[in-house]
């Protein structure tokens, strides 16, 4: 029966929590008065920084920036599935898209435009990986806060 208690997910996530929450304060009560302004510093200019984010989420200049960055990445994914799919961009489909290369006849979906042919992962994941996992980070921070 301890077995099953232990696999519990619930009580399993909570004891990781009670770890990490237990190793900060024991590292806050550990730090002497200036290490406490210090990382009380650092905590007010976190909080000055998400709210900037935050004022300028809505701004058009940041979706615009969105759709510019997204739109090719979406727009060679769809057409790699609808060929990988239907077979659309293959000779004689709806969409015939057929170039020589090298001497000879190549149909299909084209590679993207450079430079998100070679730098497609990094620029994406710049852009919109950094901001999933900062959401990610200030929910579990939120969580840890919240419980305390």
């Amino acid at each position: 029966m301890s077995l099953l208690g232990w696999l519990n997910p619930l009580k399993l996530v909570d004891s990781v929590l009670n770890y990490f929450r237990n190793r900060e304060r024991d590292r806050l009560d550990a730090m002497n008065d200036s290490e406490r302004q210090a990382y009380a510093d650092r905590q007010d200019e976190r909080a000055a920084r998400v709210d900037v984010r935050k004022a300028t989420a809505g701004f058009i200049e940041m979706r615009v920036l969105t759709v510019l960055i997204a739109l090719p990445f979406v727009e060679h994914l769809l057409a790699v599935w609808v060929d990988t799919r239907w077979g659309w961009y293959q000779r004689g489909g709806i969409f015939e898209h057929c170039w020589f290369e090298g001497g000879r006849e190549v149909c299909g979906v084209p590679a993207l435009p450079a430079p998100f042919d070679e730098w497609q992962a990094a620029i994406l994941l710049s852009f919109f990986g950094i901001t999933a996992i900062g959401g990610g980070l200030r929910a579990i921070a939120g969580a840890i806060a919240l419980k305390r």
